[in-house]
């Protein structure tokens, strides 16, 4: 999964996609390009026509307001469960993510929701 094209929806702060780079992965945050502020239709569409394969957002419905699966659906949509992983101060979310995605990895399933992570990574 480190080689796949990923980013990161507007919902995660640019730190999160600088410590992904750090530890190897190939990340953008959406901040870092020129869809920042896009609705997420006219975000989805742009999706459509990049190299990008792997989303992560925390927008549940993220797929039906963009129709992105049905665009393109050899994209991975991964939605963080805010439940199993919250958001607290940036630094701990950070460091919970990477416990996460050492622990389970990204999901790898194309053309559906993913919501991950599956454990609970509120802890330290």
């Amino acid at each position: 999964m480190k080689n796949k094209r990923i980013i990161l929806d507007e919902n995660f702060s640019d730190s999160l996609a600088v410590a992904l780079r750090n530890i190897g992965f190939n990340v953008v945050s959406v901040h870092e390009t020129e869809w920042a502020g896009f609705k997420n239709g006219a975000l989805g569409a742009e999706l459509a026509k990049s190299d990008f394969e792997v989303i992560i957002t925390k927008d549940r419905n993220f797929a039906d307001h963009s129709g992105i699966l049905k665009k393109k659906p050899a994209l991975v949509l991964m939605v963080l469960d805010s439940v199993k992983l919250r958001q607290v101060r940036n630094a701990v979310f950070i460091r919970r993510f990477i416990k996460a995605l050492d622990t389970e990895g990204l999901p790898a399933i194309a053309g559906e929701v993913q919501l991950w992570p599956k454990a609970d990574f509120n802890s330290d």
